[in-house]
C-alpha cells in the first residue's frame, strides 16, 4: 500500500521523470466529495516513498491528476479543478497544469483550455503536446495542441460529438504515436 491518509484514494498516474518513478493521485472523502486534493509521491524503484508533494485549491475538488515529460524536459501535472463558492455552490471547472524542474518544488497552478471542459491527458510529440477535452453538457470532444505552459489551443473543434457524428459523450481518453509519427486515439464513448 502506497497511501493510506485519505479514505478515498484514487485515479493514479505514474511516470518516469530523471529516472524516479513519480505517482499522482486524488486523495479525498469519497469518489464524488468536494475536497480533492492531489497527491504526488516520488518512489525508489523498489515501490518506496521517497518524497511526497500535495496540490491543493481553496474551494476547489480537485480530480483526475495526470503526469507527463515535456518536450524541453518539465515534469508536467494535469489535473482538473472543480470550483465552488465557500458554502459548496457550483461555480465550473477548469483543467489546469503545474510542472517541476526536479520533481521536487512545483509552480502554481495555470489554468489551460476552456472551462468546463475536461482536458482528459497530455502526450507529447515533436515538441508539442496534444490532448482531448470534452465537455459532457456540449457532448463533444476537442482536439488541443500546443505547449500548456505557453500557448495550448483548439486544433480540431468537435473531434467527436453528438451533433456530428450521432454518438453521444465521447469523454475519457487517451493518444499514442507510431514510429512515423501517425496519432491513435482511444476514447472512452459513454453513448
Amino acid at each position: 500500500m502506497l497511501y493510506s491518509k485519505a479514505p478515498h484514494s484514487a485515479f493514479t498516474d505514474l511516470c518516469n521523470f530523471s529516472n524516479t518513478l513519480f505517482c499522482s493521485f486524488r486523495a479525498a472523502t469519497d469518489h464524488i466529495s468536494p475536497d480533492g486534493k492531489i497527491v504526488i509521491l516520488q518512489l525508489d524503484w523498489q515501490g518506496d516513498i521517497v518524497a511526497n508533494n500535495v496540490v491543493r485549491m481553496l474551494n476547489c475538488d480537485l480530480r483526475d491528476p495526470k503526469l507527463s515529460v515535456s518536450a524541453d524536459g518539465k515534469l508536467i501535472l494535469l489535473f482538473y479543478a472543480r470550483h465552488s463558492q465557500p458554502d459548496g455552490t457550483f461555480l465550473y471547472s477548469q483543467p489546469y497544469v503545474c510542472f517541476s524542474q526536479d520533481g521536487a518544488s512545483w509552480s502554481s497552478p495555470r489554468a489551460v483550455g476552456q472551462k468546463n471542459h475536461w482536458l482528459w491527458r497530455l502526450r507529447w510529440y515533436g515538441g508539442k503536446a496534444l490532448g482531448f477535452a470534452y465537455n459532457r453538457r456540449q457532448q463533444i470532444l476537442d482536439l488541443y495542441a500546443g505547449n500548456p505552459l505557453r500557448t495550448f489551443e483548439k486544433l480540431l473543434p468537435e473531434a467527436l460529438s453528438q451533433r456530428k457524428h450521432h454518438r453521444g459523450y465521447p469523454n475519457e481518453s487517451d493518444i499514442g504515436f507510431d514510429s512515423r509519427g501517425t496519432a491513435y486515439a482511444i476514447v472512452r464513448r459513454d453513448a
